[in-house]
């Protein structure tokens, strides 16, 4: 089974992640989490608890930034060797092919479930390459939404980048941003006088 779980930013992905995490834990089930290395937040999600919830499970853990990267470093018979159950692949837009952890040569044996995890699309909207590259393979797709942090409706979609500018479409740091639903983020972006809309509801 390949899932993809995503939302915008503050839609509380990494608490589902952990949540997916903790049923293979308590069934002791043998898993791997698969970060970037281009996160540099110094923690995993918003909430303490969560933090301490994996220490406690201590999944073994990659960091790479390049799905290539795990044969450069030896890494491709060990993965196979620990005859993972599932796969936790978070913030999975930042990984070059990570699309790859799909057709792994070697998980025909052990099959484990792999979750993909993370943003769908930039504050621009834009899908992000690495996400259409496993999209189409996904057997699950868990979209979740978050609460508006200008006006407090719900569903809130999209991620709004609060900077004077941005360089990349990956840029990192959550007080960069806020989570919008769809009227407030045509209201920020001034999208109705882009496409010749007189008013934006």
């Amino acid at each position: 089974m390949i899932t993809f779980i995503t939302g915008p930013m503050f839609a509380s992905k990494s608490t589902e992640l952990l949540n997916r995490m903790e049923r293979y834990y308590y069934a002791k089930k043998k898993i791997l989490l698969v970060r970037p290395k281009k996160d540099t937040r110094d923690y995993f999600s918003h909430e303490k608890a969560n933090d301490e919830k994996l220490v406690k499970m201590k999944p073994d853990e990659i960091v790479i930034n390049d799905f290539q990267e795990i044969f450069d470093k030896d890494l491709f018979e060990e993965i196979l060797r620990a005859d993972y159950k599932a796969i936790f692949i978070d913030e999975a837009f930042m990984i070059k092919d990570v699309w790859k952890f799909c057709k792994f040569e070697g998980f025909a044996k052990s099959n484990p479930d792999i979750f993909f995890v993370g943003l769908l699309a930039s504050s621009e909207c834009e899908v992000f390459s690495e996400v259409v590259k496993f999209l189409p393979r996904c057997d699950e797709i868990i979209k979740l939404n978050a609460v508006c942090m200008n006006c407090g409706s719900y569903p809130a979609n999209y991620s709004y980048f609060c900077g004077s500018e941005k360089k990349s479409d990956i840029l990192i740091g959550d007080n960069k941003y806020q989570c919008l639903c769809s009227s407030c983020y045509f209201k920020k972006k001034n999208l109705g006088t882009k496409f010749g809309w007189s008013e934006v509801g």
